[in-house]
């Protein structure tokens, strides 16, 4: 569980950072060494270089004296890839813990405990974790997990004030998500662009998020798709005019918006089959449940795959595809389907040139299906 770390925590002398989310992470590294260079008024960082010493020498130059009396900071990356003596060198090292002006950060890439974390470190986070619950004032440990797609709008809320002293609403993270996708990473550096562009203090607004990240993007065939799935022929229209800014793949578009339209059928057939699971689905009772019928509705609909599990979220319950499929009557999806089929036929027979006008008219045929009577 990620812990933020406030402006009063402590300066204690040996910190475990851990976690994948490595903003977070670096953040809480920064904050440690400023606050105990603010109180020292200055402190000197030593960095372990595997390249350049042994672990036992980083760890020796820790308990020497410091010829100018000099607040020392001790940093030691990647820790998880340590081997299980220089962990156990390390255990035994951190034991002597108060040693005056001399501050000892141990980062690690991976949770305390995961299945992606070598068991040798685990047990290395385990004894820390107990000391510091003994001895909070020598140990602390701060771990930082990565967002799952469904908690990255909060994620962002939370951290951009600490990280741009400005603020994001629930809104506007969503929309950043939506642009930028939902790499912690990528939505990083478009915040760094963004703050570039914002004076001191002023919050991230809507207007700026498009100006910034959605200029940088092309419109995808996704983003058509799902706009005809909601029946926005305004957005639907602003998509055509920006996909024909640049080159136009009829086939490719084609392809997608038959798949998602087979799909919203397959999720209406599934309602049909199950109707008390798409009850359980639109009304959760909690979210592991919804994600179990998700899963069922994806793989179903041809969406998602077996080993697709970590998908289920942004592909079925964060997408709206269900609700998109309740916009559509079976009979309208089956008319829906036949018209991407002759439009399909149509370009690749050359009786349809694949240009705006051709693009816009099948678009808002299929935004129109429900007053529409054609065949």
């Amino acid at each position: 569980m990620n812990q933020p770390l406030a402006q009063t925590a402590p300066i204690v002398f040996v910190n475990l950072i851990c976690g994948d989310d490595s903003i977070s992470r670096e953040s809480a590294r920064r904050r440690i060494v400023d606050m105990i260079a603010a109180r020292a008024g200055n402190a000197a960082e030593f960095v372990f270089d595997s390249a350049s010493q042994s672990l036992d020498e980083f760890l020796a130059a820790r308990i020497t004296y410091s010829l100018f009396a000099e607040t020392r900071v001790f940093h030691l990356r990647h820790a998880q890839q340590l081997a299980d003596t220089e962990l156990k060198a390390l255990a035994g090292a951190i034991q002597t813990a108060e040693i005056p002006d001399t501050y000892l950060i141990i980062e690690a890439d991976v949770p305390a405990k995961s299945k992606d974390t070598p068991e040798r470190f685990s047990k290395f986070a385990a004894s820390v974790a107990k000391s510091a619950q003994k001895f909070s004032e020598t140990y602390q440990v701060l771990e930082f997990i990565r967002p799952r797609e469904w908690e990255l709008p909060q994620w962002l809320m939370e951290n951009t004030p600490r990280l741009f002293g400005r603020s994001i609403g629930k809104k506007e993270a969503e929309l950043l998500i939506d642009l930028a996708g939902d790499d912690p990473m990528v939505l990083h550096g478009e915040l760094q662009k963004i703050d570039l562009h914002l004076p001191p203090k002023k919050a991230i607004n809507r207007e700026i998020i498009e100006e910034i990240t959605g200029a940088t993007r092309s419109a995808s065939p996704y983003e058509l798709a799902d706009a005809l799935g909601k029946k926005n022929l305004l957005r639907t229209l602003e998509i055509i005019e920006a996909v024909f800014t640049e080159s136009f793949s009829a086939p490719q578009f084609i392809a997608v918006l038959f798949r998602h339209f087979w799909a919203l059928f397959r999720i209406r057939q599934f309602a049909a089959l199950y109707r008390d699971d798409m009850q359980m689905f639109i009304r959760p009772a909690g979210r592991d449940k919804q994600n179990e019928i998700a899963m069922r509705i994806g793989i179903f609909a041809g969406i998602l795959r077996e080993s697709q599990k970590n998908r289920v979220y942004p592909a079925v319950i964060k997408s709206g595809i269900v609700e998109q499929a309740r916009l559509f009557t079976d009979d309208q999806l089956k008319r829906v389907l036949r018209w991407l089929h002759a439009y399909d036929i149509g370009v690749k027979t050359g009786r349809v040139q694949p240009d705006k006008a051709s693009l816009q008219l099948v678009c808002y045929t299929i935004v129109r299906a429900g007053a529409l009577e054609l065949t």
